[in-house]
């Protein structure tokens, strides 16, 4: 009998978010945060030209969504590396949980550290986590907002183009194929790394540095896009 979960590469993306959002001092993450982070960083991962994961995410109502990350989610749970700090099936459509990484939780993450790679998809992780953590923040400030904390990261994830370009489209339930290099957000990172590329401020700047700047660029487009659409309606 294995105790690993089935989908490692997937299970050790959750347990990198939850140990970046554990040092934000966000003790806990809902599913719905946690299927956001992972399609925005598996969205933007054109930055560096790679792919982090094979997740296929499904256009739902709430948004991408992928069974692949609650699979590994709930089998994380059940080995002991996440806890679940709240749940309610009170929504008759969607049950609410929370969760947060344990001490066995970091100690495997402290281990998979160790190895150069699983550095890199830490480090895109953690990236994508924080600057998550600040939007949702601003977006937070909406009074008639209907979500909390890191939740409020839905809003963005909604100004996707590639999600957008599905749901208008009426691609409902069909899969948003984040490695194809003619979709609408892989143009928009590829666009944006060339024009940070070229500012000769960072001419000299090493790729991780880069990157963070195509980032933080490309969260503040989807912001802007939210708070146009917000005014516009």
């Amino acid at each position: 009998m294995s105790f690993l979960p089935s989908n490692i590469e997937i299970s050790n993306d959750v347990l990198y978010i939850l140990n970046s959002s554990d040092k934000k001092n966000r003790s806990n993450i809902s599913k719905l945060g946690l299927q956001k982070i992972i399609y925005l960083a598996n969205s933007f991962a054109a930055v560096k030209d790679i792919i982090l994961s094979t997740i296929r995410f499904v256009i739902e109502k709430r948004g991408p969504y992928s069974k692949e990350i609650q699979n590994s989610v709930d089998q994380l749970v059940a080995f002991g590396f996440v806890d679940i700090d709240f749940q309610s099936n009170s929504n008759k459509k969607y049950s609410l949980a929370n969760y947060s990484i344990t001490d066995a939780g970091r100690i495997v993450v402290k281990n998979l550290l160790l190895l150069n790679k699983e550095k890199e998809k830490s480090w895109w992780l953690d990236l994508t986590t924080r600057l998550s953590i600040i939007y949702s923040e601003q977006l937070e400030l909406d009074e008639k907002s209907s979500n909390k904390g890191l939740n409020n990261i839905v809003k963005l994830v909604y100004q996707d183009l590639s999600f957008i370009d599905a749901k208008e489209n009426g691609y409902f339930r069909s899969s948003i194929d984040l490695k194809n290099k003619d979709s609408l957000s892989f143009n928009l990172v590829s666009f944006t790394k060339r024009i940070v590329e070229s500012n000769e401020k960072l001419k000299n700047k090493n790729e991780y540095f880069i990157a963070e700047h195509v980032v933080i660029t490309l969260f503040e487009f989807l912001y802007s896009k939210y708070i146009d659409s917000k005014n516009a309606g």
